[in-house]
């Protein structure tokens, strides 16, 4: 059930933004152990949204639900979620859910109302962009990664530092271009990947 999928998915938000606020609030952490946790949470967020979105296709492929008043209406017929997933990766050995433009083809290939997917991806573009980038910069240093990782710097920091930083003090920084008032980039985040979920039901 796609309804179950987005209940699951933001509960996980859920339960990392309580794990964010101990973090922010324990004394006995370092400012770089802090910076730390905070990539891992960040990273968990962000497989959850990967999580989310390849069932979803999944669940949009089998069901007959309506979602945001709409009927999924798939243009293939799998036999179940197995079949479904084959159909998915079409011959390669994985797909990759963290590119938005590829995510948006994949949907508009597979559904006659692509839009209750794409229209969310589409409104979401430069923060899934900028999400995959701060990704890269935990995961692997290399200079494509530390260059874009730079670009998200400068455009929710509006500089990009003299020294080199980390997705950690990155994610630990204030960010006050929030539409709901001064919070830590971390909680941005996460509050985006939630507002996210709104789109599909």
């Amino acid at each position: 059930m796609v309804k179950n999928l987005i209940v699951f998915y933001r509960k996980r938000l859920d339960s990392l933004f309580r794990m964010t606020e101990k973090v922010e609030s324990n004394r006995d952490l370092t400012l770089q152990e802090k910076e730390k946790i905070f990539e891992g949470l960040f990273l968990d967020a962000f497989k959850n949204y990967e999580y989310t979105i390849e069932k979803l296709f999944i669940e949009a492929m089998l069901t007959r639900e309506i979602i945001a008043r709409k009927r999924f209406c798939s243009y293939v017929r799998p036999r179940n979620s197995n079949h479904a997933m084959d159909i998915l990766l079409l011959e390669k050995d994985f797909i990759d859910w963290t590119n938005p433009e590829s995510v948006i083809k994949r949907a508009e290939a597979l559904f006659q109302n692509h839009s209750i997917i794409t229209n969310c991806i589409k409104t979401n573009m430069q923060f899934l962009r900028d999400s995959k980038y701060v990704r890269n910069a935990i995961t692997h240093s290399s200079e494509e990664s530390i260059k874009q990782f730079n670009k998200v710097l400068n455009r929710y920091l509006g500089t990009k530092p003299v020294l080199r930083k980390t997705p950690g003090w990155f994610l630990n920084q204030l960010y006050t271009s929030n539409p709901v008032g001064i919070t830590k980039v971390m909680k941005h985040f996460l509050n985006s990947y939630y507002n996210l979920s709104h789109h599909f039901v």
